[in-house]
């Protein structure tokens, strides 16, 4: 439990950092940086499951490989466990659903409307498709 939380704190920093940067070269209305960071921090998540083995749900097994089973599991191994809680903890400090919303209400307030549905369904699929490839990628390593 603490790894997780000391990996999430770890996690806020890196995207605070990312975001500065992001910033600073972006200076368009769309919030690239959130964008960026949340489909980041997904294929981050993904890779993890992947490599770990920890499959959510029986739906995303046949995505990821033929030869994980349903009934896949995070694995025993302390060393494998740590890695994941880490990762795990790192990715929900890493990345903001509630600031990806935020953005999107901004852009909605604005009279962006197209660009704020764009850029809601967009980041909702960018990063549905950077897990599922992180876990593909993660299940072949």
């Amino acid at each position: 439990m603490l790894l997780a939380a000391a990996a999430g704190g770890l996690g806020a920093a890196a995207r605070f950092l990312m975001d500065g940067e992001i910033r600073l070269r972006w200076r368009g209305a769309l919030p690239l940086s959130t964008l960026v960071i949340n489909v980041a921090g997904s294929l981050l998540l993904g890779l993890t499951c992947g490599l770990v083995g920890t499959l959510p749900t029986p739906s995303l097994v046949a995505l990821v490989s033929e030869t994980t089973t349903p009934t896949a599991a995070i694995s025993s191994d302390p060393w494998t466990l740590g890695v994941a809680l880490a990762l795990v903890g790192f990715c929900g400090g890493f990345t903001t659903f509630s600031t990806a919303m935020y953005e999107v209400t901004q852009l909605l307030l604005n009279r962006r409307t197209w660009m704020a549905v764009g850029y809601w369904v967009g980041s909702a699929g960018a990063a549905v498709i950077a897990v599922v490839l992180g876990m593909m990628s993660g299940a072949q390593l």
